[in-house]
């Protein structure tokens, strides 16, 4: 029992020298995804885990390192974590040995998805009070807003999520999400992003807009095509504070406000 013991506490000091190994260097992005940032978004979501090598912040560092890479392959995010821990270890590689990738896909899984919209979210305003308005506007500070349609996989639970346009037939169409972003005009980040059914009610992209009206702050300027153009939206912003700066809309008669 005793050796048990000695064997779980061994392993557990390994894993933590690993995680502090990591989180030391570039290899995990620790400066433009810090521990700090990624531990409070935890907590905003009520997020726990368990102690092991692969903790969300680790899959994420590595996520973000697999799809810049140019292979793309969880087989070689997973060899490049293996290859920089024996470099910290001092073991060598064994030559052609095949990275098992079953714990990192699994704890890739597992990722909430809240977690990393807080995240996204969180980055892409940091970015945006760091990046000046410039002499744009009169230094304003000016967001875009902008929407678009996406196919997604063809599985039942999509379809019933994101259902396909009625005008195809059952079977043959695939599931679509309509989705409208925030953008800083500063930085190009993505400050929010809304999404929502292709077709029915409160599904356009007004609509989405109007549930992201809290990422613009008072003197910030809207950009957007001449689809948002309606006195409606227009009125809203007014209320907070935000200008717009919109297209003429080709079916609204000509009008100022002052």
């Amino acid at each position: 029992m005793g050796s048990h013991a000695s064997h779980g506490r061994l392993r557990g000091k390994i894993k933590q020298f690993k995680l502090a190994q990591i989180q030391k260097t570039q290899f995990g992005f620790s400066a433009l995804l810090p521990e700090q940032t990624v531990n409070r978004a935890m907590d905003a979501e009520g997020i726990r885990f368990r102690d092991c090598l692969f903790t969300p912040l680790i899959t994420l560092w590595m996520f973000l390192a697999q799809v810049l890479s140019a292979d793309g392959s969880c087989r070689e995010a997973t060899a490049k974590l293996l290859a920089f821990l024996a470099t910290q270890s001092g073991a060598p590689v064994e030559p052609g040995a095949d990275p098992a990738t079953g714990p990192y896909c699994k704890a890739r899984k597992r990722l909430a998805e809240k977690l990393v919209a807080r995240l996204a979210r969180d980055s892409g305003q940091q970015l945006h009070r760091r990046h000046p308005s410039g002499q744009l506007l009169g230094g304003r500070r000016v967001k875009v807003a902008d929407g678009t349609v996406c196919s997604m996989p063809d599985t039942a639970l999509n379809q019933q999520r994101w259902p396909q346009p009625k005008t195809q037939k059952p079977g043959l169409g695939f599931p679509l999400v309509r989705l409208v972003a925030i953008i800083s005009l500063n930085c190009a980040a993505v400050l929010d992003v809304a999404a929502g059914p292709y077709a029915g009610k409160q599904t356009g992209e007004m609509a989405l807009l109007r549930t992201m009206l809290d990422k613009l702050e008072k003197d910030d300027v809207l950009l957007a095509d001449r689809y948002y153009a309606s006195f409606w939206m227009i009125a809203l912003l007014l209320g907070r504070g935000v200008d717009s700066l919109f297209r003429q809309h080709q079916h609204h008669a000509a009008f100022l406000w002052r």
